[in-house]
């Protein structure tokens, strides 16, 4: 594995060239650091620092919109609440929260586990396939699916539309209550 290393060193320099000039012991002390890890994690450096070699447009495209859903569905969540969600309850269970409050099986909570699986397989490298849950998405919000990533925004753009109205629809209930009482 000493290609990888080579590699990080060379990416590094050329990153930053100014390393060599600044201070060419710490590019001694990183060459040393290097040699003392295992080859995995000089791995993972790597892809941390300069990118993933085995990670596509879609992969990340799917990534980011998770991000998105995830923090749209916190915001639900609060919403529907009345105050914040703890920071360690997790997606899956800002889902089931969802789910139980909305006493509804709405289309956009499946979307969301389904993307959210999909976004697990590329993450932790569980199987090489997300398709099956990329389908199950498409189909939980009723969209045609395609190769396009053109079309796999617009569902994604469907979903947060999907979670901002359920959300308006708590806030009207909220408000309606306040004027009730």
């Amino acid at each position: 594995m000493k290609d990888i290393r080579e590699e990080y060193l060379r990416k590094t320099i050329e990153k930053k060239p100014s390393i060599l000039k600044e201070d060419p012991e710490a590019l001694e002390g990183l060459k040393r650091g290097l040699s003392a890890l295992p080859d995995k994690m000089v791995t993972d450096l790597f892809y941390m620092a300069h990118g993933f070699s085995d990670i596509t447009d879609l992969d990340f495209m799917v990534i980011r919109a998770d991000i998105l859903v995830d923090r749209a569905m916190r915001d639900l969540a609060e919403t529907i609440a009345f105050k914040p969600i703890p920071a360690q309850m997790g997606s899956g269970a800002v889902r089931n929260f969802v789910n139980l409050m909305t006493h509804e099986d709405l289309p956009l909570l499946k979307a969301a586990k389904h993307l959210s699986d999909a976004r697990n397989i590329i993450a932790h490298k569980l199987h090489e396939n997300y398709d099956t849950h990329l389908q199950q998405f498409y189909k939980a919000l009723e969209v045609h699916q395609t190769e396009d990533p053109d079309l796999f925004n617009a569902a994604v753009i469907i979903m947060l539309t999907m979670i901002s109205n359920e959300r308006d629809d708590w806030d009207e209930k909220k408000q309606k209550r306040s004027k009730d009482d």
